[in-house]
């Protein structure tokens, strides 16, 4: 049985994703300080509940470059809104996403910005971003690999990159698989 998630706060998240060489900065579109130029590919979300479960699903396989073998190196799921909404709305994500962590949520507003999914728990990352992704809440997804970075919007869409410029093509060809729409936008960052 894998180790529940932990919950982090900004500054674990931060110390987080500088460990694993990524320097993030939560106030540019991408969410990574980079130097030089790559490509972002964007995702656009649309579809039922299972084809976000899907996406989600392929996010994390990309992510760790892995297969569902158990191979899955953890990751960050950094929440940087999770109270869009009504809170008719917002409290059932909040109850779901509580439950990921302590095993049964609360319905009361999240008291942490992250969860780091331990190695091995690719169901763990691949609910919380489905959370993410079903609820329209802004967050990020950095996988352990420190390769790519996900940003999710609640405006319908999922920036990808690469933190290496050379990876792009990789993380454009993994992405492009599915019945999704995947657009090519240049960022100079």
């Amino acid at each position: 049985m894998n180790a529940k998630p932990r919950r982090l706060d900004v500054a674990a998240c931060q110390r987080w994703c500088r460990d694993r060489g990524v320097n993030i900065d939560i106030s540019i579109p991408t969410g990574v300080v980079m130097n030089g130029s790559s490509e972002v590919a964007r995702i656009v979300v649309t579809g039922s509940a299972p084809g976000l479960v899907a996406l989600a699903n392929m996010l994390v396989l990309t992510g760790s470059d892995g297969e569902p073998d158990g191979s899955y190196p953890g990751g960050l799921i950094f929440f940087l809104d999770t109270g869009l909404w009504s809170e008719t709305i917002d409290r059932v994500g909040w109850r779901l996403l509580g439950g990921l962590h302590n095993g049964y949520g609360t319905s009361a507003a999240v008291d942490f910005e992250g969860l780091e999914v331990g190695a091995g728990d690719e169901i763990g990352a691949q609910s919380a971003i489905a959370l993410a992704l079903l609820f329209q809440w802004d967050a990020y997804y950095f996988p352990a690999s420190g390769r790519y970075v996900f940003r999710v919007s609640h405006e319908g869409y999922i920036d990808a990159v690469a933190v290496k410029p050379d990876l792009s093509e990789h993380l454009l060809s993994r992405l492009s698989g599915g019945p999704w729409e995947v657009q090519r936008l240049n960022a100079s960052i």
